[in-house]
């Protein structure tokens, strides 16, 4: 069995190919053996994401900028404080040499710190032109949850953190990264 068959298991109905229940394994690539075998999702589970979403999505918007980023800089500080076991699961589940694994936890906690530091201006009011008897803005205010498929090579913590003070996100797991993607 290859390696998509053991990370896809695969069902058909009389509509034609659907995906789920899946089960997701994780092949180490440098051993290539299974890390972590675990559940997919369902098809009723995919059929509950929007609704589910959406009702975290609004409760979220109500939580003010502030609080947000408070959330994402203690989960900023426990990446950095988990710095040798992710590094470790990295260089397990990607193949990441592990010389180099710590260094990627480092750079994704950088750019989730940087991001967390310009989010309050990027997220502030915009003003519009000026005209006596109106107050014109732009305000950058949560709209909805968005869905992100990223690439098997992406690590599972920077696109987390690119949009921490402004949307509701849920994420596709891969086999080869199952443990760092939700």
């Amino acid at each position: 069995m290859s390696v998509l068959q053991q990370g896809f298991l695969k069902k058909w109905n009389r509509d034609g190919f659907v995906m789920g229940p899946e089960i997701i394994t994780t092949i180490s690539p440098s051993t290539n053996k299974p890390v972590l075998t675990r559940n997919g999702l369902s098809d009723s589970d995919v059929a509950l994401l929007p609704a589910t979403s959406t009702q975290a999505f609004n409760s979220f918007r109500l939580i003010p900028l502030e609080e947000r980023r408070s959330i994402v800089s203690r989960a900023l500080k426990l990446i950095s404080e988990k710095q040798d076991v992710l590094a470790r699961e990295l260089t397990e589940q990607m193949g990441r040499p592990i010389a180099y694994a710590a260094v990627e936890i480092q750079t994704a906690v950088k750019r989730g710190e940087h991001l967390l530091k310009i989010s309050g201006d990027a997220l502030k009011d915009t003003a519009g032109e000026p005209e006596q008897g109106f107050k014109r803005y732009i305000r950058k205010a949560p709209i909805g949850p968005v869905l992100i498929l990223f690439a098997w090579n992406v690590g599972g913590f920077t696109p987390k953190f690119s949009n921490e003070c402004a949307k509701i996100m849920f994420f596709h797991s891969i086999p080869i990264s199952s443990l760092s993607t939700p």
